[in-house]
This record gives C-alpha cells, sequence and structure tokens, in this order.
C-alpha cells in the first residue's frame, strides 16, 4: 500500500469513527445558519409590519441589517466549540501507550500521521459550516426577492465573516492541538487549553487592576476592548464583520494568525519527538515542565491578588500582595501534584516555591510601582494623529462644572490642529506634574485643602497611528496656565466644530436635506429668563442664515465676555416632517452674539429684554454656605413678594443654562427661584460679586423659612 493510499485510508477510518463530530456540526450550524435567518425573517418582516412602514424605510433597514444577520457570532462560537472538541479527540491517541505504538508502527513519517488528524478534523466541521454559511445566503436573497425589493448583498461583507470564522477555527484548532500534543493525560490538555485561551485575558485584566489601584492617571475609559482582544476566543467573535470596521482589527487578526501558525508549528515539532513513555504524563516533555508551571503561578497568584485586593479596597497594597504570595504558592503545590500525580509531591520543590512566590511578588512590586512608565507616558512625536478632550470637570471649592458632552461622532478624526494638540499636551503635563491629586481621594479634603479647593479633571483620548486608542485622566490645579492652555483649547474652531450644536447642526444640514428630502429645518427660540417659547422659526433661508451669524459668533466670542455673560436666549435647532418634530441639542445664545440677535430682531421682533419686577410674583432665594462647609450643614431658604425686594434681588441673576458653561464666573452659594405672573417657574444665579448679601442673609438667616414654591 502506497504512502498515498494509506493517508487517505486512515482520514477516512478516523472520519468514520468520529461521525458525531459530524453530526453535531450539521446539528449546530443548522441552528445557526438557515433556521435563525428564516426565523428572522418571519419575526421581523411580516406583512402587518411591512403594511405599517413606507417602502424606502424597509429597503433602508433591510441594507443596514443584513450584514449582521450573515455575521452571527454564533457560528462563530459553534466553530470554536468544535475546533477545541476536534483538536482534543483527534489527537488523543497520543495519551494511550498502545495507541501510540500500533500508529508509530505504521509504515507512514510522523509528519504524515500529524497530517491525518488535522484533515479529519477539517473535514468533520468545515463542510458543514460552508454549506451553512451560503445556505443562510440562499435565504437571505429569497427573502429579499420575496418582499419584492432591490437590495445589494453584501458580499463584502459576507466573506469577510467567512475569513473571521475560518481564522477563529484555524486558531483555536491549533491551540487545542498543541496543549494535546503538549500533554499525556486528556484531561490535563482540556485544562490546559481552557487555560490558553483565558489566560492573556486574565494578565490583560491584571494590568488593568493594577493601572486602576496604582497610577494616577487611569481613566475607566482605559477598559475598553483590550483586555479581551488579548483572548482569541473571544477576540475572534468581537472583531466587527463590516468592511468599514473591520479593518480596524487588522493588527490583532495578524497576531491571531501568528499564534495559530506558532502553535500549529510547535505541535509538528512535538509530534515528530513524541515517546510512547510520554502517554500518561501530565506534561510530556520535561524541559517544558518548568515555564510552563512559572507562567501559571505567576498569572495566577498576581490574579488572586487583584481579585482578593478589590473585595479588600483599592488601597490595601498589604492584602494584594498577601494574596498574590497565598495564590503563586498555592497554584505551586497543585501543579507538583499534577505533575508527579502524587499529593505527596506538594512541597517537595520547596526551593522553586520559594523562587516562585518571590517572582510573583517582585512582579506585582513592580506594577505597583509603575515599572511600564503608564503614568508619565506621552505620546512620542509623530506618533499621534489626533487628540480629544473626552471630559471636563472644574470644582472650585463648592461645585462642580462640567463642559457639554455631545459630540458630532459622524466625524472622523478630532482635535488636530497644532497648535490646540500643543495646548492639550500642556495639560496633560501638569496633570503628570500633580499626580499627588490624583493620588489623594477627594473625599479626604483636609488632606490637600489648598489643592483641593479648586481643580479640574480632564479626560484626554489620544488617538494614535494604528489605530490605537488611549485615555489618561488628570487632575490639574485651576492656575492662570492651566486656564489659558484650556482656553486654548475649547475655544479654537477645532473644538467647537465638534461640540457646539449650531455648528455640527450647520455642518450637517445640506447632507440631512439631501438624504431626507421631505424634511423642513427649523429654530426655535426660548427665552431663558422667563421659561417660555418666543417664536418658531421655519423658513429654511432665514435658518441658513442663523446658523451663519451663530458660528461667526461663538467663534468670535472670548473668555473675558464668556466670564461675565448670562445666556438670553436658547435656540433649538431641528427637522420637522409632516406633524413630527426632532428637537436637537439647544445652544445659547449670549448678550455679545450681535449678528444672531440683529437676525433675531429681523425675523422675529425679539430682543433681550432684562427680568423685571412687575412680571415676578415671588423669589424664593437658597442660602447654601453651610452645605458646603467642611464641617456640614444645611440649607436656608427665604421668599418674598414685597416688589421692592423683589427689584433689589433681580439685578445680577443670569439663567442657569449659563451655569453648565465654562467661564461664567457665577456665585456658587446661592440659587433663586423665581415665580412669573404667568405661572412659569425659572431658576436663576447670581454673577460673582452681584449677590445683595445684606437682603439675601436677611431673608434666608432671620425670618422664618419658607415652604418654597411648588
Amino acid at each position: 500500500m502506497t504512502s498515498k493510499s494509506l493517508f487517505c485510508k486512515l482520514v477516512r477510518d478516523k472520519v468514520r469513527r468520529n461521525l458525531w463530530a459530524l453530526a453535531l456540526s450539521v446539528l449546530g450550524f443548522l441552528f445557526a445558519g438557515p433556521l435563525r435567518v428564516v426565523i428572522y425573517f418571519q419575526e421581523n418582516w411580516t406583512v402587518k409590519w411591512l403594511a405599517d412602514q413606507e417602502l424606502e424605510t424597509v429597503r433602508q433597514n433591510l441594507i443596514n441589517r443584513l450584514p449582521s444577520i450573515l455575521s452571527d457570532e454564533l457560528a462563530c462560537a459553534g466553530l470554536m466549540i468544535m475546533a477545541l472538541l476536534c483538536g482534543i479527540t483527534l489527537f488523543r491517541f497520543l495519551h494511550d501507550r498502545r495507541q501510540v505504538d500500533f500508529y508509530f508502527a505504521l509504515p507512514i513519517r510522523r509528519e504524515t500521521l500529524f497530517g491525518v488528524s488535522f484533515v479529519t478534523g477539517v473535514l468533520l466541521v468545515l463542510p458543514a459550516y460552508f454549506v451553512m454559511k451560503f445556505a443562510s445566503a440562499a435565504v437571505a436573497a429569497a427573502g429579499i426577492a420575496g418582499l419584492g425589493m432591490s437590495v445589494p448583498f453584501p458580499w463584502g461583507e459576507f466573506f469577510l465573516s467567512m475569513g473571521i470564522d475560518l481564522l477563529a477555527f484555524f486558531t483555536i484548532y491549533s491551540i487545542a492541538i498543541l496543549c494535546t500534543t503538549l500533554c499525556g493525560n486528556t484531561a490535563f490538555s482540556s485544562v490546559l487549553a481552557l487555560w490558553a485561551l483565558s489566560s492573556p485575558f486574565i494578565a490583560g485584566m491584571v494590568y488593568e487592576v493594577y493601572a486602576m489601584s496604582f497610577y494616577p492617571t487611569y481613566s475607566n475609559n482605559s477598559l475598553s476592548a483590550s483586555p479581551w482582544l488579548l483572548s482569541p476566543a473571544y477576540g475572534l467573535m468581537m472583531v466587527e464583520r463590516s468592511c468599514d470596521e473591520g479593518l480596524r482589527y487588522r493588527m490583532y487578526l495578524l497576531c491571531y494568525v501568528l499564534v495559530a501558525a506558532a502553535a500549529l508549528a510547535l505541535s509538528f515539532v512535538l509530534m515528530r519527538r513524541w515517546r510512547g513513555e510520554c502517554a500518561g504524563k501530565a506534561v510530556a516533555f520535561g524541559p517544558l515542565r518548568l515555564p510552563l508551571k512559572l507562567y501559571t503561578c505567576i498569572v495566577t497568584g498576581l490574579a488572586f491578588g487583584c481579585l482578593f485586593s478589590v473585595l479588600f479596597g483599592y488601597s490595601s497594597t498589604g492584602w494584594m500582595l498577601l494574596c498574590t504570595a497565598v495564590g503563586a504558592a498555592v497554584c505551586h503545590c497543585v501543579m507538583e501534584v499534577i505533575y508527579n500525580a502524587d499529593t505527596r509531591a506538594m512541597f517537595r520543590q520547596l526551593p522553586m516555591l520559594v523562587v516562585t512566590v518571590a517572582a510573583a511578588l517582585g512582579l506585582s512590586l513592580g506594577l505597583s510601582a509603575d515599572m511600564f512608565g503608564y503614568t508619565d507616558w506621552l505620546p512620542k512625536e509623530g506618533q499621534l494623529e489626533w487628540v480629544e478632550l473626552h471630559n471636563l470637570h472644574l470644582y472650585d471649592g463648592v461645585n462642580t462644572y462640567s463642559l457639554p458632552n455631545y459630540y458630532n461622532f459622524s466625524a472622523e478624526e478630532q482635535l488636530t490642529d497644532p497648535e490646540v494638540v500643543e495646548a492639550m499636551l500642556g495639560l496633560a503635563r501638569l496633570g503628570i506634574e500633580n499626580q499627588d491629586l490624583r493620588a489623594t481621594s477627594t473625599t479626604r479634603l483636609d488632606d490637600q485643602p489648598e489643592k483641593l479647593d479648586s481643580h479640574m479633571e480632564a479626560i484626554i483620548h489620544y488617538r494614535l497611528k494604528g489605530e490605537r486608542h488611549v485615555f489618561r485622566e488628570y487632575t490639574i490645579p485651576r492656575t492662570e496656565e492651566a486656564l489659558a492652555l484650556l482656553n486654548t483649547v475649547i475655544y479654537s474652531e477645532d473644538y467647537l466644530k465638534f461640540h457646539n450644536n449650531a455648528i455640527i447642526f450647520g455642518a450637517e444640514l445640506d447632507q440631512k436635506l439631501q438624504d431626507n428630502p421631505d424634511w423642513e429645518p427649523f429654530v426655535q427660540v426660548d427665552d431663558v429668563m422667563r421659561s417660555s417659547t418666543l417664536k418658531m422659526l421655519r423658513e429654511e433661508g432665514q435658518v441658513r442664515k442663523l446658523l451663519e451669524a451663530m458660528r461667526a459668533d461663538v467663534l468670535d466670542f472670548t473668555p473675558a465676555q464668556a466670564a461675565e455673560e448670562g445666556a438670553v436666549f436658547q435656540l433649538y435647532f431641528g427637522y420637522k416632517t409632516g406633524a413630527a418634530r426632532d428637537f436637537q441639542n439647544g445652544v445659547s445664545v449670549y448678550p455679545s452674539y450681535r449678528r444672531t440677535l440683529a437676525l433675531l430682531e429681523e425675523y422675529a421682533g425679539i430682543v433681550p429684554v432684562p427680568l423685571d419686577a412687575d412680571e415676578v410674583t415671588r423669589v424664593q432665594i437658597e442660602d447654601r454656605h453651610d452645605i458646603y462647609d467642611r464641617n456640614g450643614g444645611e440649607a436656608y431658604t427665604g421668599m418674598t413678594t414685597n416688589r421692592e425686594e423683589i427689584a433689589q434681588l433681580l439685578p445680577g441673576l443670569v439663567s442657569e443654562y449659563s451655569t453648565d458653561r465654562y467661564g461664567l464666573a457665577t456665585d456658587p452659594y446661592y440659587r433663586v427661584r423665581v415665580l412669573l405672573t404667568n405661572g412659569n417657574m425659572t431658576d436663576l444665579v447670581y454673577l460673582e460679586g452681584a449677590v445683595p448679601q445684606a437682603l439675601a442673609e436677611e431673608l434666608c438667616r432671620n425670618r422664618p423659612q419658607a415652604e418654597g414654591i411648588r
């Protein structure tokens, strides 16, 4: 019998003896593929649903959803499970001394014998997968044809999804084969395969916990997909299956290819070196025992320390070190028992136990001391593509103010202007120089009151080349230098085009109207001092001119003006379709917006009018000094309906719409609620230094406290 015919005979024999895997593949992929598509069309595209929708809406929904229908993670998970089962089952003959002697006595090279088992696994799984995949595509095409619509079939996403699924199969298959050839015991092979797939994720999460616990610039936004992507099992299910987004993960996909190739090559080498006496051992090759044990014990010890440090609190370094040592020691003892199949071997390697625990503790101390320079990291020259001020909170010793956090998510890049980028990096440097502020808990104000009483907390998002995203969080003292850098950023056109709603709305207007011809733009004008709507402008030409004026006024607005001006109007831009209106985020109009105010007067006869005492029924004022006292306290509330007192209280008040805007200098202690003669209520605050102190104290402290305006 020739070697080729023997190869084919062995493959047929292995396939015949493992038909359970073929049956399981067919059954699993049937439910993950065609049946799932049929159920989807039956549930989501019923005659009643179609009758209630416009034809173009139905067609667009199909175009958007079809790629996700055909690229289901369930099929990918099924491939991974079958790869794991086949990798262990088809090579487990190495764990039986009699089967090893039989197969190695055949007139066939070990390389060919390796190929027999490998090809058998492929034949048991992939044909069923391919049939399922193309059957799903056929069912989807038939469903679309049944709807009588012309929808382009997403072949790009279809084949990309298939390629990722195949990569998932071969990656898990190669790792399972490696673990099976490395071990002489099937049970330990299974455990090792699961450990090989999960330990990279565990190691990534260990680093995240250390960063969370010890690195002052750590941001919760850093806990993203990266730890999950370290695990091939979850990472390949998580990769986007669209042609536009899938390429973002090309570096991870390349790493998975290299991992699969390396695992397969190492398995091939181990197969050639396999001996009959290796069967039955936990780890068949002695030289590989020590590296495997060290890696497992160190990662397990660090993970054990992180787990218990979370239970006892992030600041408990002692508990983290103790639990790391205990975890590494216990893992070492367990592995010695497994290696020697004898419980008496638990403490047989005491010197190695000490070395393992010392290595785990040393790495723990190194990570807690930021051995990789996480805290002091800044992007190198030429490494940065763009930067984003992801979030900003300003604390003035009493209140916390936040910048508006709406963004133009459709944009592909953020801050790229060199001056703005340099200002952002300057803020980051100040945050690194003041790490002690981040390391100090803001709940323990007595530790550093002079620094904590006035600071800002910024989360900066760096987009690096290679589509890598990095987040850092900084606490920065509110010094003149820091405020100057911040002003450079948030008053720049580069920043405002992503954060000012009028500019965003204007930039998207033409495309929105082109895509939706029946949409009509409008703008609603609200008087923020009186909590009332003044006018709705629906003429497209007027809306466009208002947007142009708003853009010019916003870009001309200066920090000096921002410090002393409260909003007079609030504009809400949106689109009208029939009776439906879609409002966007509002944008405030300030007294310095000369162009905008002139157009509002021209189009609607609207001009800013200060709040008059004759419009007010009563005023409630709240003194919050004692609330913000370090020893705690209560607010004092006073109320008046006296016309003269109301006239004294109104000057210097601005709408609370203004208080969320960075730069406005307002009094942090007094809040005012005004009841108007028309029944509306409005919440106001005082500009800094504008509080009528004597009257405010008289109302809040010396008169009986009022119930408040309901």
